[in-house]
């Protein structure tokens, strides 16, 4: 089942997060621990990810409260594929959402938790098309239809808020004024580097995080 609401009562207790680090993923997870889930980060190296990017996983996962995490290398045989650089598409690799939802849906069953989670964004649909609604229920359609299907508690159900980021970081850090200082050391750049190249797609839409920061701590 295709769950977009956190405060769901039909959300099970424990589950994997897809957790890279970046601003997305750490504040989905902050939400979901806070709600009292058990969550496993599930992180993968993929060709081409930024070497600070699985730093910045490493040192957040540390702190967070994660239930346990787990790091998966794909260790492809060619070169990175990429989007195009200075695009909206940069931080596009080939079907990466499919591949990560599949192994994600995988350790849920073989650890039998009841959902798998992703932080995608509403906006992040506009560009990539493996990252909507209309995907996830795509793929959880397909997914019923797999070998696997159910853990000991039932079906692995998909726990996707896609919020609106500013409303959604909003109402989190006026319940919880540390968020913002966690968020503040995560990794969202596209681009490998000592520190985030400021200008990417994805680096600019992180730092509408923090003007949603300010509001909160005003309000």
């Amino acid at each position: 089942m295709f769950i977009d609401d956190l405060d769901s009562p039909a959300i099970g207790r424990a589950g994997v997060l897809l957790f890279s680090g970046g601003a997305d993923s750490t504040l989905l997870a902050h939400a979901l621990i806070q709600r009292g889930k058990a969550v496993t980060a599930l992180s993968i190296d993929y060709p081409g990810r930024p070497a600070a990017e699985t730093e910045r996983a490493d040192r957040i996962g540390r702190k967070i409260g994660f239930a346990d995490r787990v790091t998966i290398g794909l260790n492809l045989p060619w070169r990175a594929q990429k989007g195009e650089p200075g695009t909206l598409n940069e931080g596009w690799f080939p079907h990466r959402n499919l591949m990560f939802l599949s192994i994600a849906r995988h350790v849920a069953e073989i650890r039998k938790l009841s959902f798998v989670s992703a932080g995608y964004a509403r906006t992040d649909g506009i560009v990539f098309t493996d990252a909507t609604p209309d995907f996830i229920r795509s793929f959880d359609a397909l997914a019923s239809l797999s070998s696997g299907q159910k853990t000991a508690d039932g079906e692995v159900d998909f726990v996707v808020p896609f919020f609106e980021k500013d409303a959604f970081f909003e109402s989190e850090a006026r319940r919880f004024p540390a968020l913002p200082a966690l968020l503040a050391g995560t990794w969202s750049c596209w681009r490998d580097g000592p520190e985030p190249c400021g200008v990417c797609a994805a680096c600019r839409e992180r730092e509408a995080y923090f003007p949603a920061a300010e509001l909160a701590a005003r309000t």
